[in-house]
């Protein structure tokens, strides 16, 4: 569910629920502006905030007429847009067809009037497949089931592939709220004891009925057969960590949905699937590619990429500067391996967040999570400041914002000053695993050690960092490399007498505070006065993964990063 602001005859209402008892007062927990100018008289009705696949498929699945002409007829219509929406949908799931027909029955298609027609289910029919496309057996059949459409489609393939009754299984555990296995709660389970005895109790469960095979899915359907053909199901539910009413809707759905199956397809669909059957190899990969060809939603597709840094035989060694030693370079020296960029692809990796990924990891082995977020911004007119006000603009960017850097390219000057960039980087983050190579191969790692040392025997209260240097092509790609790397960085371009300022950042700022710090960076103070072209785009996610710890040295012989 997306959080969204209530409407205000909604915020009135429950402020009117604590008034029932006695007079009070009523705190909000926004601003009087907010109540009086940001929220809507009244909600939505549902009709415009949910989706109308459901709506349009059991519509035409009761009368086979023009979906958008009935809805445009209700008190409140759905937009056009949203209306064709759901039909899209539904031709990408199989349940319509595309729409057909020549010129003349799209015509006679858009002057049909149901009560001129008198409800000519014929006039109705041609009019709806020749405007929406026509009702495929598929979804004729989901929709008498009455379930999500998702899960109709995976009983619908199931069925299809020869797995009916262990799909239908799966299905009907998919489509409960809560899973029927009891979970610990410190709130409600307050004694240590009993809280650790459900911890335990469920994971043996689900480790019991999963049998190494890693389905959710597939351990909830055997865990529900097994429930069905327990003589004692009170017995069965303490001894597996049951909840007993949760176990019984979850049999009582499962019952039901194979009624309606069995009304359609026969009673040999509709038969329960044993456990024998939920065990078998040749079914249960039946079942799992049934799950990823209806579930593609949540699918996410990995792919390794190049690593974004330094070739491997050309890469330096490093040493960790945290130890303020000066860095010692013997020959032979091995040096670390990269490390690994992984691409997220497929439709579920577009609402895949960091708290989903980072905590599956061990911390010392991913650097980062990139959702993929580009921002570019170009100023109104070419920058006026000076080269140290911009420098000292920079720092202060990186600081507020708490990037891991922040630099500025400048281009080559007429007064013989060369291209050169200015970059502040988190002192933490230059030895981070990964970032620390990108750095030595964009400033060389003789500068970056010494602004290293230099900072840690005067750091002068601040966390970061300055490198300055000459811009060659080669160094403008490391940067380009970094801005991949960090967590959250801005790379900025000053411009010259013709071409304005601009930078790119790798997250997102609310109330366009990035481009008032940009504006203070490049015109001063004062500011430019003028509004910054902003534009958001998005490439793949990825986890960045962090190089491997370098390889052990040989007996009796001393390690170059020792």
């Amino acid at each position: 569910l997306a959080p969204a602001w209530v409407s205000r005859a909604s915020a009135t209402q429950r402020a009117g629920r604590t008034g029932r008892v006695r007079p009070g007062r009523c705190w909000r927990l926004y601003g009087r502006e907010r109540f009086e100018v940001g929220l809507r008289d009244h909600e939505l009705s549902e009709i415009h905030r949910q989706p109308l696949d459901a709506v349009v498929l059991n519509l035409r699945a009761m009368i086979d007429a023009p979906t958008g002409l009935l809805l445009a007829s209700t008190l409140e219509p759905p937009e056009a847009a949203h209306v064709n929406r759901s039909l899209g949908s539904l031709r990408d799931s199989g349940f319509l067809t595309q729409p057909r027909g020549d010129a003349k029955a799209l015509q006679a298609a858009h002057a049909y009037d149901w009560e001129e027609s008198n409800g000519d289910p014929y006039a109705a029919r041609r009019a709806a497949e020749a405007l929406e496309g026509a009702l495929t057996p598929q979804g004729r059949f989901v929709a008498s089931l009455g379930v999500d459409l998702r899960l109709g489609r995976l009983v619908a393939v199931g069925a299809s592939m020869g797995c009916g009754p262990a799909a239908t299984a799966v299905a009907a555990v998919l489509s409960l709220p809560r899973s029927p296995l009891r979970g610990a709660n410190p709130l409600v389970h307050q004694d240590p004891d009993e809280y650790n005895a459900l911890v335990r109790d469920g994971f043996l469960a689900r480790w019991r009925f999963d049998g190494g095979d890693y389905s959710e899915p597939v351990a909830l359907a055997r865990l529900d057969a097994a429930y069905n053909e327990a003589p004692d199901k009170g017995t069965f539910c303490r001894a597996h960590c049951l909840a007993h009413g949760r176990a019984r809707q979850c049999a009582q759905a499962a019952s039901h949905l194979r009624r309606r199956v069995a009304d359609t397809l026969g009673a040999h669909a509709g038969r329960p699937a044993a456990l024998e059957e939920l065990a078998d190899p040749v079914m249960l990969n039946a079942v799992r590619c049934v799950l990823v060809w209806t579930m593609k939603e949540q699918l996410i597709k990995a792919k390794a990429v190049k690593a974004q840094g330094l070739n491997e035989k050309k890469a330096p060694q490093r040493n960790n500067r945290r130890t303020k030693k000066a860095p010692a370079r013997e020959a032979g020296a091995v040096a670390p391996p990269q490390g690994c960029r992984v691409e997220l692809s497929g439709d579920g990796a577009r609402d895949v967040a960091a708290r989903d990924v980072l905590g599956l990891f061990p911390e010392a082995s991913l650097f980062r999570y990139d959702s993929g977020v580009r921002r570019t911004v170009c100023a109104p007119a070419p920058g006026i400041c000076s080269y140290q006000d911009v420098v000292a603009g920079v720092g202060r960017v990186c600081h507020a914002f708490e990037l891991a850097a922040s630099w500025c390219v400048f281009p080559a000057s007429g007064r013989g000053r060369d291209a050169c960039v200015a970059l502040w980087a988190d002192r933490e983050v230059m030895d981070a695993p990964g970032a620390a190579e990108l750095f030595d191969s964009a400033f060389g790692r003789d500068v970056v050690d010494g602004a290293a040392r230099r900072h840690d025997a005067n750091p002068n209260g601040t966390t970061l960092v300055l490198l300055e240097g000459p811009a060659p092509k080669a160094k403008l790609q490391a940067l380009r490399s970094l801005l991949d790397a960090l967590p959250a960085a801005v790379a900025m371009a000053s411009g010259d007498r013709q071409q304005p300022p601009s930078a790119v950042a790798t997250f997102d700022s609310r109330d366009d505070a990035l481009e008032r710090a940009l504006d203070g960076v490049f015109f001063g103070p004062r500011g430019s006065g003028a509004y910054w072209q902003s534009r958001r785009d998005f490439n793949k996610p990825a986890l960045v993964f962090a190089p491997d710890a370098p390889p052990p040295p040989p007996p009796g012989s001393s390690s170059p990063f020792d």
